[in-house]
């Protein structure tokens, strides 16, 4: 698989991902950001290559940040935790997202030292 469509299927991923929690059909998704439901399914299975303004659409559809359709995580995560741990901190302020932010590092240094 060639790399740009790994990652086009990773934001199609993400996209569905955002979708389904709003409990929106693609119909409905596609209705919202005034998109075709055809094309948008194809964005969500990494077949189409995707505008900034499409996807800007699709975010503004679902309410959220298009910074969260980039969030790629290194390895594949079950049940896209790492999704919904975004999904979780993406409300908070500014501040309480620094303090999460510190205590990962302090987890993963913890990992860390004892590997």
């Amino acid at each position: 698989m060639k790399i740009k469509d790994k990652y086009r299927k990773m934001l199609g991923n993400n996209i569905r991902f955002f979708r389904k929690k709003k409990n929106l059909t693609i119909e409905d998704l596609a209705d919202k950001g005034n998109l075709n439901s055809q094309y948008l399914g194809g964005v969500e299975r990494g077949e189409h290559n995707i505008s900034a303004d499409n996807i800007f659409a699709i975010a503004k559809a679902l309410e959220i940040e298009p910074y969260h359709f980039f969030f790629f995580p290194k390895k594949t995560i079950p049940d896209n935790l790492f999704l919904k741990l975004i999904n979780q901190i993406s409300g908070d302020d500014q501040e309480l997202i620094e303090l999460y932010y510190k205590i990962i590092c302090e987890i993963q240094k913890s990992f860390s030292s004892q590997k």
